[in-house]
């Protein structure tokens, strides 16, 4: 434009200057960005990004050690926070942060081009409660009562639509967190590492300081997760979280159900006893768990979201390394119209989906990352519609799956792909050193090419072919069970846009001898700790009456621990114990429980300590 206006001024003056005159040009003053706007903690701010201005920047002042959060009223935007000095602090969507030193701080903000309100609040806990207060959340963080105020240093009260995120600094650290809880009430929480070498721990306590659960590695590798207890009273609930000695990073969310959260057993293959009948069918379900905004989205774990005001919108995130390819589907219920938008780490808006296709999705498939980080996908309403949705993310060119069912030997099955970048999931249940062959043939008809992916029960892709030029049959040649176990048997089209039916069948080529059939588990929880020698460690865990557990203690290789594992009832009395029946000095048991309660897991070691693993599973 300023090219334009130049060239404009040029010929004007040519126009009215005398031939042997040079024109004249006008001196254009530099332009430079506005400085921040300052504004105050506390009070509501609302401006607009354009897109000859995507972002804007606020100044405010703040003393040394302040916690500050971002709550975000309307528009779909992300902030960046840095230092007088213009280094960034905390980059990203921040949330809550805790500021370093005292001075002037600037937000930059960032998003979707269109107006937007927010609100920086800072974060105080307040004192404990007196036995007459009665703790009610309304906005506020919920006061910490005493004996929970004993165990770390209060943090924030978390709830399902208010996730936690927090860094430990020091090896000693513990944070606590509170929420209020309805009686009969059941929970689930998730510690994820962010950043750093945090090792999250979690415990939680009743209001009286009593542990009732505890977690290290349940949510799979380093991710501590405490799923399904049920809340034995109303009040106030304290969440320990550790780093168990490491800094870093980690986000903290709460889930709340009416009942029970469903869970998928897997095989215990190490089990001997005879447990389950080879010829029944497993029953596996997905699991549709209600979205927590600003949460986490697992792989092909869908989710089910709800807009309740016209232009409300919701942000999920989604974990990728750079050249990870992943794919988002958003399902709107009826009279819920939203347009979809994948905002990179950098804050880069790099997929924008608001017209949804002939089946009513909208999708983003096949998206490649192109840096390390997290990767915000926002949800937001359109043309003054509200209603629910599903969300859902997976890795690969799929983003959700259709669980289909336990197949048998030399059986016919058909199948459908019926929605795009979906697959279905076939289940069979084989023995180490089973030999089988596969087909899955395409009905005429559709646009499915199928392609088919042999995976093991730890999840491991052991074989995978898509179908050959000219043919409508994908074959598994080969393909041998290294363990006993449940496999399964993936069936997509080779592109996200392929539906269609199909016929699957499978047939051994060469059976290994008949095993008995292993324990279908699911965990309750998973801790790697340290045994000090000549002292004990206990472990709580909610249980219910009739229900049988298998507790397993394994010995970190070489640290010389034999160690023997009991389990107590609620009045501290020990009523199952073992030694050495997991081999290898390593101490191994099944107990039925007689009756509901908090039960403890007590490890010692026989003349001995050092480090090991406590894995305690729900058998079924």
């Amino acid at each position: 434009m300023r090219r334009l206006f130049l060239i404009a001024l040029v010929a004007l003056a040519a126009c009215t200057t005398a031939p042997t005159e040079e024109p004249i040009l006008p001196t254009l003053a530099p332009t430079f960005p506005p400085p921040p706007q300052p504004v105050v903690v506390g009070s509501t701010v609302t401006g607009e990004l354009t897109e000859t201005d995507p972002q804007n920047e606020y100044r405010f002042s703040a003393a040394a050690g302040d916690r500050i959060g971002l709550e975000v009223f309307a528009g779909a935007i992300g902030f960046t926070l840095l230092n007088d000095n213009r280094e960034i602090i905390a980059p990203g969507i921040v949330r809550e942060t805790t500021l370093p030193a005292a001075g002037e701080y600037i937000l930059q903000v960032t998003g979707n081009v269109g107006a937007y309100e927010f609100r920086i609040t800072e974060i105080v806990p307040t004192p404990a409660v007196t036995e007459t207060d009665i703790p009610v959340l309304v906005g506020t963080p919920t006061p910490t009562p005493a004996p929970l105020a004993e165990l770390g240093t209060f943090q924030t009260t978390i709830s399902s639509a208010n996730p936690a995120f927090g860094a430990f600094n020091t090896p000693d650290e513990k944070h606590i967190y509170t929420f209020q809880g309805a009686a009969g009430s059941f929970v689930r929480l998730r510690m994820r590492r962010t950043s750093g070498e945090v090792d999250p721990l979690l415990t939680l306590y009743t209001e009286d300081g009593t542990a009732i659960a505890t977690d290290d590695n349940g949510g799979g590798g380093r991710t501590a997760l405490i799923n399904g207890v049920q809340l034995p009273e109303a009040g106030v609930y304290g969440v320990v979280a550790s780093g168990e000695g490491l800094s870093g990073t980690y986000e903290l969310t709460l889930e709340t159900a009416t009942e029970d959260f469903p869970v998928t057993p897997v095989v215990d293959g190490s089990e001997r006893a005879a447990s389950i009948d080879p010829t029944e069918a497993v029953v596996l379900t997905p699991t549709v768990s209600r979205a927590v905004t600003g949460a986490l989205l697992f792989d092909h774990a869908p989710q089910q979201g709800t807009i309740e005001r016209p232009g409300g919108f919701d942000r999920y995130s989604i974990a990728a390394s750079a050249g990870e390819v992943f794919s988002v589907g958003i399902v709107p219920d009826v009279g819920l119209e939203v347009r979809v938008d994948l905002i990179a780490p950098s804050g880069a808006d790099v997929a924008e989906i608001e017209r949804p296709e002939a089946d009513g999705e909208l999708l983003v498939t096949n998206f490649t990352a192109e840096t390390t980080g997290t990767y915000i996908v926002f949800v937001t309403s359109i043309n003054d519609t509200v209603g629910s949705y599903l969300v859902s993310y997976g890795r690969g060119s799929t983003r959700e799956e259709i669980r289909q069912g336990e197949t048998f030997t030399d059986r016919s099955y058909t199948g459908q792909i019926t929605r795009r970048a979906v697959r279905d999931v076939w289940f069979l249940r084989l023995s180490a050193g089973d030999l089988i062959t596969a087909d899955v043939t395409a009905t005429p008809g559709g646009t499915l090419r199928p392609f088919v992916e042999f995976v093991a029960p730890d999840g491991a892709v052991l074989f995978a072919t898509g179908t050959p030029p000219g043919e409508d049959t994908v074959r598994i040649i080969t393909a041998r069970a290294p363990v006993d176990g449940i496999y399964t048997l993936r069936v997509r089209g080779e592109i996200p846009t392929q539906t269609g039916a199909y016929t699957l069948i499978w047939r051994y080529i060469e059976a290994a001898p008949t095993a008995t059939p292993p324990l279908l588990v699911s965990d309750l929880f998973v801790v790697d700790d340290v045994l000090p020698a000549s002292e004990f460690l206990y472990y709580p865990f909610q249980g219910t009456a009739g229900e049988r557990v298998l507790i397993e203690v394994t010995a970190v290789t070489g640290s010389g621990l034999d160690a023997v594992v009991s389990l107590l009832n609620e009045d501290g009395e020990p009523f199952a114990e073992d030694d050495d029946s997991g081999g290898n000095l390593n101490p191994r048991l099944i107990a039925q429980l007689p009756a509901d309660g908090v039960y403890q897991v007590r490890v010692g070691g026989y003349l001995s300590g050092g480090g090991f693993v406590l894995r305690v599973r729900r058998v079924y």
